[in-house]
């Protein structure tokens, strides 16, 4: 428990008044989790932020003030489905030219998660680690391994060099 409350302290040391206002809210019980994930987006704050302050807190004791009681069953199930409300991108996102609300908000709610950690710390994720020769012309990333697309396809060496070589193409 004094873990959790670290936690929370710290993602809350992180956010300005109207945010810790809405921590705040959800906290005490007056709102329920889809208000407070309303709530939350509507000032700023990331799907992830927000996910990781519902586990922090094991859910709102309380009730809101619509009679419901939110809780949390302490994170995902494997396999398991999470819904969340964006706008609708207008073409199929592509990280390189996405121009539409929609698909930058779908690719930075995806994207958070694979380099940013709870701390919003640069932290290797897909990649181990990486690094450059002396003058930048020569990177070496270590992938992690076991990691595979959706369909289930493994990530190489090549995946990510295509990735890279997309990334410089002028």
């Amino acid at each position: 428990m004094r873990d959790m409350n670290r936690a929370l302290g710290r993602m809350r040391s992180r956010r300005n008044e109207i945010e810790n206002h809405v921590i705040d809210e959800f906290i005490a019980g007056r709102i329920d989790r889809r208000e407070f994930f309303r709530r939350g987006a509507v000032v700023g704050m990331s799907i992830p932020l927000l996910s990781a302050i519902v586990t922090a807190c094991g859910g709102s004791s309380g009730s809101s003030s619509s009679g419901a009681v939110a809780s949390s069953g302490g994170g995902g199930k494997p396999g398991g489905t999470i819904r969340v409300s964006i706008l609708t991108p207008t073409e199929a996102p592509d990280p390189i030219t996405v121009k539409d609300l929609g698909g930058i908000a779908m690719l930075s709610y995806t994207g958070e998660f694979l380099c940013v950690d709870e701390n919003q710390q640069l932290n290797p994720w897909l990649a181990t680690s990486w690094s450059a020769n002396g003058d930048a012309s020569v990177w070496t990333f270590k992938i992690r391994q076991g990691v595979k697309f959706n369909d289930g396809t493994p990530m190489t060496a090549h995946d990510v060099e295509a990735s890279i070589n997309r990334l410089a193409d002028p």
